[in-house]
Formats: C-alpha cells, structure tokens, sequence
C-alpha cells in the first residue's frame, strides 16, 4: 500500500506544504488578500443592490446609507442623499465586508483554487446567516433583515461570496499536491 509523504517547502525542514498560515509572510499575504477579497464582495453587493433599486424605479440612495441603520435608526430609508449617512452607510459596509473576508482568508488559505471557490460559496451563506440571525438582531434590527425576501437576501450574499472566493484567488497560496510514495 502507497503512504503519503508530506510535501516540504524549502528552508522550512519540517513544514507541510498543505495547511493553514506557515510564517508571518503568508500571514501577511492571506490578511491583505481576505481584505482586498471581502472589498470586492462588498462591492458585487453594493453594485447589485444599487441596480435592483434603479431597475425597479426605486430610490438607489436607501440601499447605500443601508448598513448606517444601527446608528442613525429608521431615517436612512427615507430617500434622497445625505452625504453623512452615506458615508457612514458605505464605511460600514466595506469595514463588515472586510472582516467577513479576513475570517474567511483565514479559514480557507492553502485550499486548491476549486475548493477555495466552493468554500467561498458556502462562506457566502455563513455570512448570510451570521448577519441576518445573528448579528442584526442583536443590533435589534432583526425586523428590518428579515424583511428582505430569503432568495434575494441569499443570492446577495451568494453573489458576496463568488465576488470575495474569485477575488482570493491570487492571494491564496499555491496548491502542492502530496504525491504517493511507495514503500
């Protein structure tokens, strides 16, 4: 029967090549990489519901001043543009879009580019129910996320998940398939 040997790196003598963050570099790369990851997620979401607003003749500003709601109540629904709300709306968006992407780098660096995408994915629903069941409603916003139809809040945070997995990509670290040795 074929065993597996474990795939060395060089210069690190007893280090798989398969596995979470090695060094302080690879900690480095895979922080930057959820962060530019869990942007371009943030972004997909903002773009998709920015154009289902104007689509549906609807006002594009509520969806933007939208993650502004736990600080400025109710009032960010009203329509129109407030520079304030929007700013706040916006940097709260990306700054909760940039830890999603930040745990997920960390949960999935060193997977192979498919699996990377398919856990982005499955990422992308953990997202979705940690915002909608979890955290709003600790917020005590619950109302307001479970107002928002489950397939469209679910193929936001799908799209959320393809956007930051894609996006990860280059970040991530190469795959080294673990070749059998026989014995």
């Amino acid at each position: 029967m074929a065993s597996h040997a474990a795939c060395r790196v060089p210069g690190t003598p007893n280090a798989e090549a398969i596995g979470m963050i090695r060094n302080p570099n690879e900690g480095e790369r895979c922080v930057m990489g959820g962060a530019v990851a869990g942007l371009a997620g943030g972004f997909a979401v903002m773009v998709l519901m920015v154009a289902h607003a104007a689509i549906n003749g609807m006002d594009i500003w509520p969806s933007v001043k939208g993650a502004s709601l736990p600080f400025v109540g109710t009032s960010v629904f009203e329509p129109g543009f407030d520079f304030g709300q929007v700013w706040l709306g916006l940097t709260t968006h990306f700054a909760v879009s940039v830890v999603w992407g930040v745990v997920f780098s960390v949960v999935a660096y060193g997977l192979s580019q498919w699996n990377t995408l398919a856990a982005a994915l499955g990422w992308g629903l953990v997202v979705w129910f940690g915002m909608h069941w979890v955290v709003l409603p600790l917020l005590g916003w619950g109302a307001v996320a479970h107002s928002v139809p489950v397939n469209i809040a679910l193929f936001e945070h799908l799209l959320f998940g393809l956007a930051m997995g894609v996006t990860f990509l280059p970040f991530q670290r190469p795959y080294i398939v673990r070749l059998p040795i026989s014995t």
